[in-house]
């Protein structure tokens, strides 16, 4: 899922790094990295990622479009037309 910020939350990358001393990373701890990334290593096949969360929410919001009253966009139109963002809870309980 993507995350939308407002530009009032965005800050600087200084406020976070900028108490970070700026020195070289002692060798033990850069073999140690070392170490871990190659035994973590492996190639990334798109076909064994499942997004969960996408597919729950689907299956939620197809079990309250089922359940809903005469007044609510049927199964059908829900998935035909696009609606307001202010409309869907109104829709959807």
């Amino acid at each position: 899922m993507e995350l939308l910020r407002f530009i009032e939350e965005l800050r600087e990358p200084e406020d976070f790094f900028g108490e970070v001393p700026n020195k070289k990373p002692q060798k033990e701890i850069i073999d140690l990295a070392i170490q871990l990334i190659n035994q973590k290593y492996a190639d990334f096949n798109p076909d064994n990622y499942k997004d969960r969360y996408q597919e729950a929410l689907k299956r939620s919001v197809d079990q309250k479009s089922a359940n809903c009253s005469s007044r609510c966009l049927t199964r059908r139109a829900w998935h035909s037309r696009v609606l307001r963002l202010q409309d869907c809870p109104r829709h959807l309980t």
